[in-house]
């Protein structure tokens, strides 16, 4: 179940004019809570150049024509540190925004960056091993025209940085979701298991990017906002709402909390 938030900043915010993504609105946007279904055991598993700072070896099939900014793609790429970019190329690693989970992101809004362009963030960090051997799947569910395609990561960890910051949790999944006809995104937090490090604030990304004019990313005031109070940023007001997306070991998103951008207009 969802909830639309028409928040009144977003609103105002939006008022002020931007060219945004042709399907998707800045207040079409919803929270909500979902059944987290493990596809391990059940989808495809994505051969990665390396399984802790690499990306897919090959491009994957979504298994249906996904319609992202005026564009038709029929494929994707993912790196290991929560981010995928549609089409046959690779996405860029979080290193090459900031080499450090301690430093803001958002940065990777604005890139020009050919490896930055047609993205989806659900986590976006500098990820390393977790508890086990990280994992990648693909599953495409469903019958024509509603279908779903379901790309995972599993048994990650935000990295150390040197000296300051330790990693906030010993192990994390998350998941992407792709709607044929509609084009909605979804993205679906699994179990985020706190360390035993002390609690402090760290930084990520999260949200969706056709080019460096064109995007809606998600922003927390702090680490410790409950994340369904979080509020969507475009250009226009992306000075403002720097593009944070912190995160903290004692404030979790929950197994099954879910960001959902619509696709159509509602």
């Amino acid at each position: 179940m969802y909830r639309i938030l028409y928040i009144a900043l977003i609103v105002l915010l939006f008022s002020l004019g931007v060219r945004a993504q042709s399907n998707y609105s800045q207040t079409n946007f919803g929270t909500g809570t979902t059944t987290y279904t493990d596809i391990s055991g059940t989808g495809t598993a994505i051969a990665m150049t390396d399984n802790t700072v690499g990306s897919s070896a090959s491009p994957q099939e979504i298994g249906f024509s996904f319609n992202f900014n005026g564009s038709t793609f029929t494929q994707f790429m993912i790196h290991a540190d929560g981010i995928l970019k549609l089409g046959t190329v690779a996405p860029s690693a979080a290193t090459d925004i900031t080499v450090s989970p301690a430093n803001s992101h958002a940065a990777v809004f604005t890139s020009t960056a050919a490896g930055f362009q047609n993205i989806i963030m659900p986590f976006f960090t500098n990820l390393v091993q977790g508890n086990a051997l990280p994992e990648f799947h693909v599953q495409t569910t469903g019958a024509t025209p509603n279908r779903v395609c379901t790309i995972q990561w599993k048994n990650l960890a935000d990295a150390d940085n040197a000296g300051t910051a330790p990693h906030q949790f010993s192990n994390l999944e998350f998941q992407v979701k792709l709607y044929e006809t509609s084009n909605d995104i979804e993205f679906v937090y699994g179990n985020y298991t706190p360390s035993a490090n002390t609690d402090e604030g760290r930084n990520a990304a999260s949200g969706i990017k056709a080019s460096n004019l064109s995007f809606f990313g998600m922003y927390r005031i702090t680490s410790s906002m409950p994340y369904p109070k979080a509020v969507v940023f475009n250009p226009t007001n992306h000075g403002r709402l720097p593009g944070s997306y912190p995160f903290r070991k004692n404030v979790l998103p929950g197994n099954g909390f879910s960001n959902r951008f619509f696709g159509r207009i509602a």
